[in-house]
């Protein structure tokens, strides 16, 4: 069986003469693109022989998505509108476009509309449900937040259930392995795991049909200056409950596997203000992970990467300004502890302009690990995974051996056990050799 931890990135002769290809296909598209790879509108990248190259390109794992942001504008608007009970708002801002279902005998408000798929534009809605909306007054994290408003929905197991199949089959439809969710265990620690319990129905369901698919959660919790800290450690305190209480009882082992905290950061409290807390959880489970969001910051002064790294974390969230702490370059690659690297999400949140310009196309030069992932896929991309290795080939002119290490990074990294390591490997070895074979 193939070992990750003995796996050497090879490179033979046909994979070559696909680096060839892809070096084409990267010319033409340039030859005839113009743009910021702003991957989210512009159909002209979408077309593009390099976009439907990286879309067939196996890419392993997503170690970076936020639930209930989870799928684009197209495949969010289909789910709902196959869900019973569905409306939408069809008022003015800030409610307008919000999903909410309604069971029988609940009093409707009048802006709220049976949902079929046909009362606002699927135009309308990638503005109303995505980045894309933002008119540039104000912060775009606020714009950003108010989406995640629009998409509270879930508001039963039924309809979580519901959700994740569709995700799920989604991401299978993309060749995508493996799929690490973040989750914001809200409500007692019973509401919370019956949340989990859903979650990981919808995953057995997914991998009965697709065996060797896997999932995992990370809990975590809010870190906003406003939000009360017992909040927080009550969210965490969710987390480490289903870590203990709901397993994945298929491959016989853990499924709520890290904590983290997330917000925008320089809006939050410091990660060293939760270090305590972080600290008491993850000792008193030893075998639940510290996955953190940090580096996620525009002011030159953040020192979340240093507060984070102070915490062993597993794996690091963004990481986008580690250029700022050259002191932490050395220790993360001695420790090979990776960067969940977001460039999608880095554009849609203003942390850089120009995509071109993003500085993990230097860290991975310097051989700093790192991942690609999607983040926030509902509310930034065109198609989950696929716009971030597009952005590693066109942008970065990355070439198909990088291509192959980040995505098999994404395994080496990923919260599996090392059986399922070895498993997912061996599969996607497989689906390596099958793309190379048809795009010589």
């Amino acid at each position: 069986m193939t070992d990750y931890r003995s796996y050497r990135i090879a490179f033979d002769e046909k994979e070559l003469l696909v680096d060839r290809k892809l070096g084409s296909l990267r010319k033409d598209f340039l030859r005839d693109y113009c743009g910021h790879f702003n991957t989210l509108t512009d159909k002209q990248i979408w077309q593009s022989g390099l976009y439907r190259f990286c879309h067939f390109l196996p890419k392993g794992a997503d170690l970076h998505v936020h639930c209930l942001a989870c799928m684009p504008v197209k495949q969010t608007a289909a789910w709902a509108a196959s869900v019973p009970g569905m409306h939408i708002h069809t008022g003015s801002l800030p409610g307008r476009g919000s999903l909410r279902v309604f069971s029988p005998g609940d009093t409707i408000p009048p802006e709220y509309v049976p949902y079929t798929g046909k009362e606002i534009s699927e135009e309308e809605l990638e503005k109303l449900w995505s980045t894309e909306g933002y008119n540039g007054t104000g912060s775009i994290w606020e714009w950003f937040e108010t989406i995640f408003d629009r998409h509270l929905f879930a508001t039963s197991d039924d309809i979580v259930l519901s959700y994740y199949k569709a995700v799920f089959d989604y991401y299978l439809s993309l060749g995508i392995q493996e799929v690490e969710l973040r989750l914001l265990p809200f409500g007692t620690p019973e509401v919370a795991a019956q949340t989990a319990r859903a979650i990981r129905k919808a995953y057995y369901e997914a991998a009965a049909a697709h065996p060797g698919f896997c999932v995992k959660l990370i809990g975590s919790g809010l870190k906003y200056a406003w939000i009360e800290p017992s909040m927080t450690e009550s969210m965490l305190r969710n987390a480490a409950y289903i870590h203990e209480n709901v397993k994945d009882e298929l491959l016989g082992e853990d499924f709520m596997v890290a904590i983290d905290l997330v917000n925008e950061e320089d809006r939050s409290n410091d990660i060293s203000f939760y270090a305590p807390m972080l600290k008491a959880i993850t000792g008193e489970h030893p075998s639940l992970d510290m996955v953190l969001h940090c580096g996620e910051s525009l002011h030159p002064g953040s020192r979340s990467m240093e507060d984070a790294m102070a915490l062993g974390p597993r794996r690091i969230g963004h990481g986008y300004d580690l250029y700022r702490h050259p002191g932490l370059e050395k220790i993360i690659m001695e420790k090979d502890i990776p960067l969940e690297v977001c460039p999608v999400s880095n554009m849609s949140l203003k942390y850089i302009s120009d995509v071109r310009e993003h500085p993990a196309r230097k860290y991975y030069s310097q051989g700093i690990p790192m991942v690609l992932a999607s983040d926030d896929p509902a509310f930034q991309e065109h198609e989950n995974m696929t716009d971030d290795f597009f952005i590693a080939a066109a942008a970065w002119e990355f070439s198909l051996s990088d291509l192959k290490r980040l995505a098999f990074n994404s395994i080496k990294y990923c919260s599996a056990s090392p059986a399922t390591k070895n498993s997912l490997l061996e599969e996607w070895t497989k689906r390596w050799n099958d793309f190379v074979l048809q795009n010589i």
